[in-house]
């Protein structure tokens, strides 16, 4: 089937994650290292910031509100009015209960960059570069608090990725293969799997 173009908006910089809630995109761009002035001068990395883009016309595409985040961000996900953002520093809590002004409402630091993240029910499941599985409760959806946490890989030069289908979390990365957690139990997940 031919791909339709809708609509676009014009952006000076570059998308690098999208999440999709209701009439709302929610896109975290790339950071980048500003220009050195001088052969001696150490390069300046700018943070990411996440972008909130109204769809509810989607021919007509508006960003309505941009907010900087706290270092490199690696991934969004979006539930029940807030975004959680993965990124060098952490997973940020971004209240967008009022899309046209975001405003992180929490942090919770992570020892390596926090690389990838899902939501599920009342559950958020992280992965960092040191290919760690942590999974936070919502009872407090602006305050995630960690219940589990599973080092997989003391070793942090690489990151971690992760993907989630209904019942399994299968979390790979440089030197660990393929790790696939059974998260029937949010509380207690079991390895029931590794592929080297």
């Amino acid at each position: 089937k031919n791909v339709i173009h809708f609509g676009s908006i014009p952006a000076n910089w570059k998308p690098f994650k999208i999440a999709v809630n209701g009439h709302y995109s929610y896109i975290v761009d790339c950071a980048f290292l500003e220009p050195r002035r001088s052969d001696y001068e150490e390069h300046n990395e700018k943070p990411s910031s996440l972008h909130v883009v109204d769809i509810n016309e989607v021919a007509n595409p508006k960003l309505i509100s941009s907010l900087i985040l706290n270092g490199k961000g690696w991934d969004i996900a979006v539930n029940n009015g807030f975004a959680y953002a993965a990124t060098s520093n952490g997973l940020l809590t971004v209240d967008i209960h009022k899309p046209t002004a975001p405003e992180i409402v929490n942090t919770f630091s992570t020892p390596t960059h926090a690389t990838k993240v899902f939501v599920r029910d009342s559950f958020i499941y992280l992965v960092d570069s040191t290919k760690s599985l942590r999974i936070l409760h919502l009872k407090n959806p602006a305050k995630p608090v960690q219940i589990y946490n599973k080092v997989i890989s003391g070793e942090s030069h690489t990151t971690g990725f992760m993907e989630m289908d209904s019942e399994y979390a299968y979390i790979s990365g440089s030197r660990i293969g393929l790790n696939i957690f059974d998260l029937s139990d949010p509380v207690n997940p079991e390895k029931v799997c590794y592929i080297d």
